[in-house]
């Protein structure tokens, strides 16, 4: 049992590890979340009397730990995770959907490790909305006709589908946390709300503004095609946020 000091310590790591998310340096995301591991590891493994000094004695540690759970292999996976993380932040290896599929993998082996949340704030500010099952997979429907619509060169209806999956994805939300998200003007406010929770929220603010302009863009084509190719990526970043993930099947 960790004590309430070392738990603040392995907190602390974990939210300057979502910062580094946050401002996309996913380099550094990786290398302080395996020190979040690391560190978790080492109190435990300092309270048992293992050798915790070198990077060898370490991942010997989290194995012998990950062992001890009822669904050990789940545990070993979730750990080697972790272990790839201290690769990818010596020199980036894994692509940014790869990065996001794990990272929550990786936090809820250190919330084993420590027996409580790993995060002190539940808001999107720190690590997402993570919608899950059947939200999840009719977003990611959602920006796969999206998707279709932009590979034919129907950019009107990319634009319609794109706002769509932005909206529900706002919906979704709303929804949970008991917002108004039936009218344009109540999803463009909790959209605005959500934008204003991220720590960089200058940058979530233009991502909403772009999928806006879209709505706008889907009623009436204004932009020219040289345009609309180079604000694609732009347009799905929101729609991510809010999902905790990549909104694409295959990136």
């Amino acid at each position: 049992m960790l004590t309430p000091e070392q738990i603040q310590v392995v907190k602390a790591i974990v939210h300057e590890a979502d910062r580094a998310f946050d401002r996309r340096n996913y380099e550094g995301f990786s290398q302080k979340i395996w020190d979040a591991t690391a560190q978790a590891i080492r109190f435990i493994a300092e309270e048992r009397g293992w050798p915790h000094e070198t990077d060898t004695e370490i991942d010997a540690a989290g194995r012998r730990l990950a062992g001890e759970y009822d669904d050990a292999q789940a545990a070993l996976s979730s750990f080697g995770t972790a272990q790839f993380c201290r690769t990818n932040g010596q020199g980036l290896v894994l692509q940014r959907y790869e990065i996001e599929q794990d990272r929550d993998i990786v936090y809820r082996f250190v919330e084993r490790l420590l027996g409580v949340p790993a995060r002190d704030d539940p808001s999107p500010r720190r690590h997402g909305i993570s919608l899950f099952g059947e939200e999840a997979k009719r977003l990611k429907e959602m920006v796969k006709d999206a998707d279709a619509a932009f590979a034919r060169q129907d950019y009107q209806k990319f634009y319609a589908k794109m706002w769509d999956a932005t909206a529900q994805a706002i919906r979704f939300v709303a929804i949970e946390r008991g917002w108004p998200h039936e009218t344009d003007a109540e999803v463009e406010a909790a959209g605005l709300r959500l934008a204003r929770d991220y720590e960089d929220d200058f940058e979530a603010m233009a991502e909403l503004g772009f999928a806006r302009f879209a709505r706008a863009n889907g009623r009436d084509l204004a932009l020219k095609e040289y345009e609309i190719a180079e604000d694609w990526e732009i347009s799905v970043r929101f729609v991510d946020r809010i999902l905790g993930t990549s909104s694409r099947y295959k990136p």
